[in-house]
């Protein structure tokens, strides 16, 4: 099972890493369609287009919003690394949080597996194979 949890993880973690760039690629290009429709936005509010308005105004908030996905995911793929390599339950209690928050699935599998794991051993008294 501790095999298993080691493996999710692993993938978690290259998920979360290409997911953060595929984040940040979709943030860059958003803020750029912001920053191109900067001026109709001003022409906009002026000639009372508040539908164009309020369009270019969520693409960057649109931005602002994969930014924060992309610091989500670079966390998750951190943290999966290192629930990986110690097991240690806090360290798993983090990856699933932040595997569920950047929508990495594996991470957060990986991490109850860990925890499941953890606790045989716990409650057992046997090691499992690693």
């Amino acid at each position: 099972m501790r095999k298993l949890s080691k493996t999710f993880l692993t993938i978690s973690a290259v998920l979360s890493f290409i997911c953060a760039g595929i984040f940040l690629i979709v943030g860059i290009i958003m803020i750029a369609a912001g920053a191109i429709g900067a001026p109709a936005i001003a022409e906009a509010e002026q000639g009372g287009d508040v539908a164009a308005a309020a369009y270019l105004g969520g693409m960057i908030g649109g931005a602002v919003v994969f930014f924060f996905l992309a610091v989500f995911a670079l966390v998750s793929g951190i943290v999966s690394n290192k629930a990986k390599a110690t097991q240690a339950m806090g360290n798993l209690i983090c990856a699933i949080v932040f595997s569920a928050i950047s929508c990495t699935w594996l991470g957060v599998a990986g991490g109850i597996l860990g925890l499941v794991a953890n606790s045989r051993e716990k409650n057992s008294g046997v090691v499992d194979a690693q």
